[in-house]
């Protein structure tokens, strides 16, 4: 991928903007490894995390000195709200992961996951979001390929998925290798409920509300004209690309949301620059991931629609009625799953009008729901089995 004469230079240039002054991983890159899966994660608890790592573990067709896991744990510098105190003991846990029993049984069978702090007090990022998180990751990523001379691949995704195939890694290698001109590829995603959802009476007003507000997001960040330009988008739970490719084009905006769209478009424009490909394989490559909204739901809202949402999803916690409602129903429950199973029994109505209005002023209104008629099967599981998905597009 190094062609022209000054991209070794960009891509030292990448990786010392992200990494001036940062403390890098000790243990050099195993001179086999062929795969790097940088994952972000703020505030998830430990069983998560563990579920990911015990996806890889699984991994057939490859052997565990051909990949590595990067998990950068990231926490803002400011504020001390109950929901930051939260996500700052979850954090403490993963940021453990190395040196626990689990953490050293890993090592024993030679799966490399390697954790870098971006939460303790002293070094959380100025501005934490998770496109910085993702270029933290994936700064360091480039840097261990390239000091072997190895255009290696990255896969980046979230904390909360998966790899449910367990050739994924195996056939992702071949990808790459049969496919020389190959730079980048959008894989799939499958969207799977929670446990205490599953056991939930009330679970289908929550699970199409979540399916509308995914819905809502991806209206926002629906344009025609960046359609037409970039015809393969991505999501941020699966991307894969090239090393090299992805320090030369800078990789995501670090923003909190919207940064899978920054990262497709800069991907195309190198590859059509340079007559290279970026290629969809959703199909072939989906990984699965929790149908959830998280704690930073409103601050992607603010990112698409500039002001916060009116509405049951983005209700402050902090208000009495969820609080009282809280401690008398399930005081068991953490308050994330809390939060969750009270959104569930609110009124669909707010987020279903916004949809409606959003759909009827979209200037590709019909380009847009095909688009996601497509989709929406193979990415969501419905708990009724009918796949019947008619509510998102009749009143």
């Amino acid at each position: 991928m190094v062609e022209q004469k000054d991209d070794r230079e960009r891509i030292k240039a990448f990786c010392e903007s992200r990494l001036n002054g940062e403390k890098l991983i000790e243990t050099p890159q195993h001179e086999n490894c062929k795969v790097a899966v940088v994952i972000p994660a703020r505030g998830e608890p430990l069983e998560q995390v563990l579920n990911l790592i015990g996806s890889l573990t699984r991994q057939k067709g490859i052997s565990p000195d051909s990949f590595e896991l990067i998990l950068v744990v990231n926490l803002e510098k400011q504020g001390d709200s109950r929901e930051i105190k939260t996500a700052r003991f979850y954090n403490s846990e993963v940021l453990g992961l190395p040196k626990n029993t689990i953490g050293k049984a890993l090592q024993r069978q030679g799966i490399r996951v390697f954790v870098v702090d971006k939460s303790s007090p002293g070094l959380e990022f100025e501005d934490c979001n998770v496109g910085r998180a993702r270029n933290r990751g994936v700064a360091e990523a480039v840097k261990r390929f390239f000091e072997r001379g190895e255009d290696g691949i990255i896969i980046q995704t979230d904390a909360d998925a998966w790899f449910a195939d367990e050739t994924h890694l195996a056939r992702v290698v071949r990808l790459f290798e049969r496919n020389k001109n190959l730079i980048g590829a959008a894989g799939g995603i499958r969207y799977e409920l929670n446990d205490w959802v599953l056991g939930h009476l009330n679970f289908e007003p929550y699970w199409q509300n979540l399916v509308l507000l995914k819905q809502v997001k991806r209206l926002w960040q629906f344009d025609p004209k960046e359609t037409k330009k970039c015809y393969v988008d991505f999501s941020g739970a699966n991307m894969m690309s090239r090393a090299f490719a992805t320090a030369l084009i800078g990789n995501v905006e670090d923003r909190s949301g919207g940064e899978d769209t920054s990262f497709a478009i800069r991907m195309h424009e190198l590859a059509r620059a340079r007559g290279l490909e970026v290629r969809d394989v959703k199909d072939e490559f989906r990984i699965a991931t929790a149908l959830r909204e998280s704690h930073r739901t409103p601050v992607n809202f603010k990112c698409f629609r500039g002001e916060t949402l009116e509405g049951p999803l983005v209700e402050d916690p902090r208000k009495s009625n969820f609080r009282t409602w809280w401690r008398k129903e399930c005081p068991t429950v953490r308050k994330e799953d809390a939060w969750h199973r009270w959104t569930a029994q609110l009124p669909l109505i707010p987020l279903r009008k916004l949809w409606r209005e959003l759909l009827a002023g979209a200037k590709a209104r019909s380009q847009f729901i095909e688009a996601q008629k497509l989709r929406l099967p193979k990415e969501f599981l419905d708990p009724t089995g009918k796949n019947d998905f008619s509510f998102l597009w009749n009143d």
